[in-house]
């Protein structure tokens, strides 16, 4: 049997190369004809883009190409670790210091630096939210716009984790009240189907066990105390194998019923505080 064993000392890929400087990152690789890339930013927190002129940019020698939101294909593409809910370049409002609105691309890292420069933003500053807790208030102001109509899916204790969920969906669209009302619908039974599914599974799993176990005392006892090396009662008193089963089919209904009610009841329930849940309250304490 090849491959690492237990007390060999096994060699950390790309270790020697990194202590020793000799690991090339990406800065490090150097290609012919490729272009440097700068990104416009505005300083402040949030801001409404009034406008943006890029013909002194486009004017300067060595630049190839100067991007806005206006030139990438409509609705500009998002992208995002888990949701795609950040725009490649700002579309009429910033929500972050620091997101880019314009991308200049030169021969030279001055040359774009000197491009970057020359691009002018009118923009408006708008009020941003610092304070997570500021944020939960009923009146704080949202950040990221509702994408579906409000009356669908927006009550007055703010936004929940399904209503970002259907922001996040459409990715700009604006869908009609029936559309968004059935995706909230669906994401709810989504997750009550999946529960429930278990919980069905579960009990017709553990009638069938139970009837069974009840039917076969007699196999079914002694071969749990050979496999676990134990006796249930001392056979001094009397044998559990000879006890009387007496299988009452009202009974069994009234259990699997029961336990069937149960389930469902701790599906629905959980799935309807998610939706309510506040993601900022949720992740207060994080």
């Amino acid at each position: 049997m090849s491959g690492p064993r237990v007390f060999t000392p096994a060699a950390r890929v790309g270790g020697y190369e990194r202590v020793t400087g000799l690991q090339q990152y990406v800065a490090d690789i150097h290609l012919p004809d490729v272009l440097q890339v700068k990104l416009v930013h505005l300083d402040v927190a949030r801001a409404r883009i009034v406008s943006i002129d890029t013909s002194a940019a486009l004017a300067v020698p060595g630049v190839r190409l100067v991007m806005t939101a206006a030139d990438l294909p409509q609705p500009v593409p998002r992208f995002g670790p888990q949701f795609r809910d950040r725009p490649v370049l700002a579309t009429d409002e910033t929500k972050y210091h620091g997101e880019p609105v314009a991308a200049v691309a030169a021969e030279t890292k001055d040359t774009a630096q000197a491009a970057l420069e020359a691009i002018e933003v009118e923009y408006e500053e708008l009020a941003a939210v610092f304070d997570p807790v500021a944020a939960m208030e009923d009146r704080a102001r949202r950040l990221f716009g509702l994408l579906f109509h409000p009356e669908v899916a927006h009550s007055e204790h703010g936004a929940t984790v399904l209503a970002n969920f259907l922001e996040v969906y459409y990715e700009g669209a604006d869908p009609s009240p029936w559309k968004a009302a059935w995706i909230l619908a669906r994401a709810i039974l989504s997750a009550m189907v999946n529960g429930a599914l278990i919980g069905v599974v579960g009990t017709v799993i553990g009638v069938v066990t139970g009837v069974i176990s009840a039917l076969n005392v007699d196999v079914v006892v002694p071969f749990l105390e050979r496999v676990f090396n134990v006796q249930f009662l001392s056979k001094q008193i009397y044998l559990i194998t000879e006890l009387p089963s007496d299988l009452q089919r009202g009974d069994v209904i009234a259990i699997g019923v029961v336990s069937l009610v149960l389930s469902l009841l701790a599906t629905i329930y959980p799935s309807w505080r998610a939706s309510r849940i506040n993601p900022a309250e949720a992740l207060r304490y994080e």
